[in-house]
């Protein structure tokens, strides 16, 4: 679950500035810290495992939101499930509002970041009771969600 309207994940600075300027940006194909998760994406799938993730928006989407839906694009083309949900409808579903992962319906992540949005820790849950809070909070995000072409009006985004 991604809910920050905005992130400052340093290796993604250069091509996220580029992107914002209106340059030409190489795919994420071309790009080497991309490039390894869409071959892992890619090989998790054809063994036959899911990866989805929701992404909370706002409305009208914030810069960093709309450089997310652009590449995107390439994640879901590698096999990954990129469900978008509007952030009045996360609330309205009771979603926590930290990001998170949830590994195998087992492990949560709890990600923790700075106040501009640099990564900084993680906390792993494995209570049972507390996980499957968070499987459901999943499901209801998963449920509720739209395609990059309901957030945008069109397919692939900007």
């Amino acid at each position: 679950m991604e809910t920050r309207p905005e992130y400052a994940i340093s290796y993604e600075r250069d091509i996220y500035e580029r992107y914002l300027a209106g340059e030409q940006t190489p795919s994420p194909a071309e790009i080497d810290w991309w490039r390894p998760l869409l071959d892992w994406v890619r090989t998790l799938t054809q063994e036959g495992r899911s990866l989805q993730r929701v992404r909370i928006v706002d409305d009208p989407p914030t810069a960093y939101q709309r450089f997310s839906l652009w590449g995107g694009q390439w994640n879901i083309e590698a096999g990954e499930r990129i469900s978008y949900l509007r952030r009045d409808a996360a609330q309205t579903l009771g979603l926590p509002t930290g990001d998170w992962w949830l590994l195998d319906d087992a492990t949560l992540v709890l990600l923790v970041f700075s106040d501009d949005g640099d990564l900084v820790g993680q906390e792993v849950e494995r209570n049972l009771s507390v996980v499957a809070k968070y499987r459901h909070w999943r499901d209801a995000a998963v449920a509720a969600g739209m395609t990059t072409a309901g957030v945008t009006g069109s397919e692939g985004g900007d």
